[in-house]
């Protein structure tokens, strides 16, 4: 009789066990499954997210500024370099890219530079040559100049004006497109400071229209 009993209560531990195993194995799916779907719905939630171009900067003040996105209504304050290159970097993470538009006046960087390594598709655009200034003043020995970029895809700088101040380096200019390609410079005058363009400017489709 105790033989049988103790063969009774193993089985029905192991049947308990099963069970509970069962019971484990169904709640990790369950959880497992509602990761999935939240990871999805947030996938989804991400791609349908509208690019915010065009971002439009305007000044309020002597050095503060405002890069507003005149689709989505994202909004940048604090310094020009602060609110050009957070408004680079949204629009950056969109395989269009997009447009930064100036309104007329002079925008100055101070000694600043814009930082604008490895972007694609971008338009940095002016109310006219003879309506918006980017400007910024800056001696050191070190490329300072108001556009500074480097390994860059498909970008247009046009309808400004570009000024670059400080002491005559060959190691800074107004605009640089250091190793860029398809790059356009069109109706931009230069105020101060020279260019250094790509040396395929002419070769591979890029474009320049500047005084």
């Amino acid at each position: 009789m105790r033989t049988a009993l103790t063969g009774t209560h193993t089985i029905r531990g192991v049947v308990r066990r099963r069970r509970a195993l069962g019971i484990l194995l169904a709640c990790l799916g369950a959880l497992v499954i509602a990761a999935a779907v939240a990871f999805a719905a947030q996938q989804a939630k991400a791609a349908a997210a509208p690019n915010p171009s065009p971002f439009l900067v305007t000044r309020s003040g002597i050095t503060y500024y405002d890069a507003t996105s005149q689709t989505t209504g994202t909004r940048y304050t604090g310094t020009l370099k602060s609110v050009i290159e957070s408004a680079v970097g949204a629009l950056n993470s969109f395989s269009t890219g997009g447009t930064i538009r100036f309104s007329a006046g002079t925008f100055d960087l101070g000694s600043d530079s814009l930082q604008l390594h490895s972007i694609h598709d971008i338009v940095f655009e002016g109310a006219g040559r003879d309506q918006t200034t980017i400007q910024n003043n800056n001696s050191d020995a070190a490329d300072t100049e108001p556009f500074n970029t480097n390994s860059c895809k498909r970008i247009t700088i046009r309808n400004l004006a570009v000024s670059a101040g400080g002491a005559v380096r060959s190691t800074s200019q107004a605009i640089d497109l250091d190793n860029g390609s398809y790059c356009r410079v069109d109706n931009v005058r230069r105020c101060g400071g020279p260019l250094r363009l790509p040396p395929q400017m002419s070769g591979d489709g890029q474009q320049r229209s500047l005084t």
